[in-house]
């Protein structure tokens, strides 16, 4: 038992020895739970809103033809409209998650808002993130995720260091440049970026300006995909995660009816509005990582990094798709390469 709000110990705490109908009930509030927590934090905050901040600064602070504009150019594509169409259809009064979700739209603002609060950019960083979370290799074992994201951060990181040093051949050359710093700062003050190595505004190295880079591409491509595109695979089927339910949560350890689940989960029309918006959003609808529908970086050295990074992904896809014929069930097909999109499109 532990107490409730009042300091009441009357709520118990169920376990999977409890009667199998109500531990059945007690899960489907835990994954719709858990399902509010995904789309608040790890998909709507933690891909979306916060690259929207960055791609609003760069927008303002980096000139078209600047290089590291032009870099980031293909990884913002469709970005703001995006969001700006998911505020209008989804996220807005009357709107799916106002209607069909158990957080409603004040509910979902709030979660988003506190989110926003707590992460950094560092939390990017697939290696920093996994040891922060205590999943490395050495932990656990099995976690297709972590092993895909790796090599995609790696190979990421590798593309973005050698732009940066092309362009930024002396650290000289980052510091004096006006229109970075201006940008840099604006991560700072403006889009309150947390978990800059530059805390005061200021880009002295060029290897923390490859680092933010990457981390704002990986988040953009393989970070959105891995966090959007099995959504139709989770919460397509409704008792898996519903998005609402229609009863409070149990308060006693007596076995429950098939029927009391079912009144518990969500109406016809609402599971309908969640499988259709799950599917549209699980559609992949533009360029897989590396294939830029238009490449700005057009100089010699630059065309044969671009070059030599859609290399390294061909030889990730081959290796994930191998891995994937021994792992279990269905594999994980979502940080594929050729599944990645480059940007934040849907």
């Amino acid at each position: 038992m532990y107490p409730d709000e009042n300091n009441d110990p009357k709520i118990p705490v169920f376990l999977p020895t409890d009667p199998p109908r109500l531990w059945g009930l007690v899960k489907l509030h835990v994954q719709c739970a858990d399902g509010m927590l995904h789309q608040t934090q790890n998909h709507l905050c933690y891909t979306h809103l916060v690259m929207e901040a960055v791609d609003v600064c760069t927008k303002r602070y980096l000139s078209l033809y600047h290089p590291i504009r032009r870099l980031l150019a293909p990884h913002f594509l469709y970005l703001l409209a995006i969001n700006s169409r998911g505020f209008e259809k989804l996220v807005s009064p009357g709107g799916w998650v106002d209607k069909s979700t158990a957080l409603g739209l004040k509910g979902f603002f709030t979660a988003m808002a506190r989110a926003y609060e707590k992460w950094n950019l560092l939390d990017s960083v697939p290696l920093h993130n996994f040891k922060k979370r205590q999943v490395t290799a050495d932990v656990l074992k099995y976690y297709p995720y972590r092993d895909d994201a790796t090599d995609l951060w790696n190979a990421t990181y590798t593309f973005v260091s050698k732009i940066v040093h092309i362009y930024y051949k002396k650290e000289e050359d980052l510091v004096e440049d006006e229109e970075l710093q201006g940008w840099a700062t604006a991560l700072y003050k403006e889009g309150r970026i947390k978990g800059l190595p530059h805390a005061d505004g200021k880009l002295t190295k060029s290897d923390d300006l490859a680092k933010i880079l990457a981390a704002v591409i990986f988040t953009c491509s393989s970070q959105h995909a891995a966090a959007n595109f099995p959504q139709y695979d989770y919460f397509g089927y409704i008792p898996n995660a519903p998005g609402t339910l229609r009863k409070p949560p149990p308060s006693s350890k007596e076995e429950v009816s098939e029927r009391e689940i079912m009144r518990a989960l969500p109406t016809q029309s609402t599971s309908l509005d969640q499988i259709s918006i799950m599917k549209i959003l699980s559609s992949k609808s533009t360029n897989s990582l590396g294939d830029y529908e238009k490449c700005y970086l057009y100089e010699t050295e630059t065309m044969q990094a671009v070059q030599e990074f859609k290399a390294e992904l061909h030889g990730i896809s081959i290796k994930i798709r191998d891995l994937n014929t021994k792992r279990k069930g269905f594999g994980y097909p979502f940080l594929d390469p050729a599944n990645v999109p480059n940007s934040i499109a849907i």
